[in-house]
């Protein structure tokens, strides 16, 4: 497929959402690609958390590497926002994905870009910046690809503008993901991670130990209010949880 579309030439983002038998080749028209900015091999959606979704990755890492070392390297390069899958992360950003964050750090240095809110230099004591040691981009938004410092009000506070989800692991500006606090965990999550208690209408975010979503009639309740004592969740066989009404289905 990426050589039908002259991928090189024309493809900006590329996300492998579900995409578990890829192992690499397929992307080896990207060599020394220029326009390519977004690259997600992460294999999950855009609001799904990487250590819930059970998805093994085929990939091959010595390939893919190789091929992001060839567009790193390339003049005019555009890339800006790698997302690698869940086993390449923690222990495995040793070796070949180590050493691959130094060099793409570095190219980052040498483009001179610059905060989009303060239009501060993003400098090389910003390095954490572009790839944290567990192997996905943060203070870059995830849609628009803009990217922010490490200054305070431009970062992590109720003021910043743009902030980490907790649950889908990505970063979003306000312009293109309002942030809400969930009221069980105090964690910030994105739009898309969050929603609200059926009963008390707090915010709540996906994943939350204290809020609970009846398969069935999606009935969602909070253990904090008076719609979870009346509904009261149960768990069924598949490990999910129902709503007293609907329970007796699911037996």
């Amino acid at each position: 497929m990426t050589s039908c579309i002259s991928a090189q030439d024309v493809l900006k983002r590329l996300k492998l959402c579900g995409c578990i038998n890829i192992t690499g080749r397929g992307l080896n028209p990207l060599r020394g690609s220029v326009v390519l900015e977004q690259i997600d091999l992460s294999l999950v959606g855009k609001h799904e958390n990487p250590e819930i979704v059970d998805l093994h990755s085929k990939i091959s890492q010595e390939l893919v590497i190789s091929i992001l070392d060839s567009i790193i390297s390339s003049d005019g390069c555009s890339l800006k926002y790698i997302k690698f899958p869940q086993e390449w992360r923690g222990n495995g950003m040793y070796g070949l994905t180590m050493e691959f964050r130094e060099r793409y750090i570095r190219s980052f240095d040498e483009r001179g870009l610059s905060c989009t809110r303060c239009n501060e230099a993003l400098l090389k004591t910003n390095a954490t910046t572009w790839m944290s040691v567990y192997g996905y981009q943060n203070k870059m938004c995830y849609d628009c690809l803009k990217p922010f410092c490490e200054n305070n009000r431009c970062i992590d506070n109720e003021d910043s503008f743009i902030k980490f989800c907790h649950y889908c692991e990505k970063d979003y500006c306000f312009d293109c993901s309002p942030f809400a606090t969930c009221a069980g965990c105090d964690e910030f999550a994105c739009q898309g991670c969050s929603g609200r208690c059926d009963g008390c209408d707090k915010t709540w975010c996906k994943g939350c130990p204290n809020m609970f979503r009846c398969v069935i009639c999606e009935k969602t309740v909070c253990t904090k209010c008076s719609a979870y004592e009346e509904s009261y969740m149960r768990e069924c066989p598949s490990d999910d949880f129902a709503c007293e009404p609907c329970n007796e289905r699911l037996w």
